[in-house]
């Protein structure tokens, strides 16, 4: 049987309780995921942000359904509408465990400060939101947080604490576009790390940590897909060749499809313009 963390009722909805569409779906990050999940050795691998399941879990799961050593999804989302959806999507899959909780501390969230700073002196994706749009964000995130009081807990510390996992082997950042560098030094050591929205607040600062660490070594990245991705391993970890294949295979497919589309911009201009 599924193994699934109790969640309470909610005291009201919110825009956290909105279903959206995946974002990593059928694309290089998706495809990488896929192949790491399959080929590596690895027996605790972590998703922080789930959502409904649609999109980077799903990834997870079929590359993990196909690994030999059959190891532990542990899924993480806040919401509960989108929880029960994932929650409801993988109910048959014993290796898949579910928690309804945040992956830190309202107590561990950016602050308006921070988040001030960054977006008057980045320019990245972000900044195609007004300023008050983005801490509106933040405020409904800790608004939610603070009218369900049993969601607020250091979930990532949790998980390893009752499981008695000293570091993940895998792990995806793409919670909170807050939490990110707290959910990192709260999986730090992990094996290999994979970061969404690496142009933007929630992992900007985490990839630039990860580029200077010696410890770690960059596999792959695209900053031009979406708002961004990198995957990073440690030095000391010696990934298997079948799955660093397969990371460059979807990164090549990523680029081959890239210029494709350029291709097809340029014949339909020229073709506008009569040539």
């Amino acid at each position: 049987m599924k193994r699934v963390a109790r969640a309470p009722n909610l005291k009201r909805a919110s825009i956290s309780e909105s279903i959206i569409a995946p974002e990593i779906l059928n694309d290089a990050l998706y495809n990488a995921i896929v192949g790491l999940s399959q080929f590596e050795n690895l027996k605790n691998v972590l998703e922080i942000g789930s959502s409904s399941g649609g999109g980077s879990t799903s990834a997870f799961v079929h590359g993990l359904m196909q690994n030999k050593n059959r190891p532990t999804l542990y899924c993480m989302e806040v919401s509960r509408s989108r929880f029960l959806e994932l929650q409801r999507t993988y109910q048959k899959y014993d290796f898949i465990r579910c928690f309804n909780v945040s992956s830190v501390s309202s107590s561990r969230v950016a602050s308006e400060n921070e988040v001030r700073q960054f977006y008057e002196s980045e320019k990245t994706s972000l900044n195609k939101y007004r300023l008050s749009v983005v801490l509106g964000w933040r405020e409904e995130g800790l608004q939610y947080l603070a009218e369900n009081r049993d969601f607020d807990h250091d979930g990532i510390l949790m998980i390893k604490k009752d499981n008695n996992i000293e570091s993940f082997d895998l792990v995806l950042i793409d919670g909170s576009e807050f939490t990110g560098m707290a959910e990192f030094n709260d999986i730090y050591g992990a094996k290999i790390i994979c970061l969404d929205d690496t142009d933007a607040f929630k992992c900007h600062a985490v990839r630039k940590k990860l580029l200077a660490d010696p410890d770690y070594k960059l596999l792959a990245e695209d900053q031009q897909l979406r708002n961004g991705f990198s995957i990073f391993s440690r030095v000391d970890f010696a990934c298997q060749p079948r799955a660093v294949e397969a990371v460059h295979e979807a990164m090549k497919s990523s680029r081959d499809w890239r210029k494709s589309g350029l291709r097809r911009v340029f014949r339909a201009i020229r073709r506008a313009i009569g040539r």
